[in-house]
């Protein structure tokens, strides 16, 4: 299986994770009041974004990865053009493991945030994800994990009126 048809998969399955997840899974997982003064606030707002958001990457990386398909064909030279170029084939092993170590992270997150607060966790977590993922450029990774936190903390408590846990920080409210 060539690159592009491996992407051409990855794209509708992106396109049939976000109609689930907008007709089966924000139905069945979210209770709404009988009334919401304002759309935003509606719990199922930033889930519908999302799915949204996640239908159209989909869409995109298939409708690319269709025309790559047709431009290169599925054909040995596809596989050959692709070890010239030197694309890098991943193991499965390795994938695995930075799958698990990417959801052992999330966790690590989610059991932290009551004792450090959720700023400081997205602080850590946005570093972690970074790192990990290869950007080694301190001077665009940590302006982004410090201000994006932040940026988002100030938006729920002071616009959108949710209280958020600051953990060990509770005294500088």
């Amino acid at each position: 299986m060539t690159s592009a048809t491996k992407e051409y998969c990855v794209g509708i399955g992106m396109l049939i994770i976000a109609v689930v997840g907008w007709f089966v899974v924000i139905p069945a997982g979210i209770d709404l009041p009988s009334s919401v003064e304002f759309r935003a606030l509606s719990p199922d707002f930033w889930p519908h974004v999302v799915m949204i958001l996640l239908g159209i990457c989909g869409a995109i990386v298939a409708v690319q990865a269709h025309f790559d398909r047709q431009r290169v064909g599925d054909s040995i030279e596809a596989a050959t053009e692709e070890e010239e170029r030197g694309e890098v084939q991943f193991e499965f092993a390795a994938s695995a493991v930075r799958v698990v170590g990417a959801l052992a992270g999330l966790f690590a997150a989610y059991f932290a945030i009551p004792h450090i607060g959720i700023a400081a966790a997205g602080v850590v977590l946005i570093l972690a994800s970074t790192f990990v993922l290869g950007e080694r450029r301190l001077k665009y990774t940590v302006p982004l994990a410090i201000i994006l936190p932040v940026i988002l903390y100030m938006f729920f408590v002071h616009v959108a009126n949710i209280p958020m846990p600051l953990g060990v920080f509770e005294a500088f409210r």
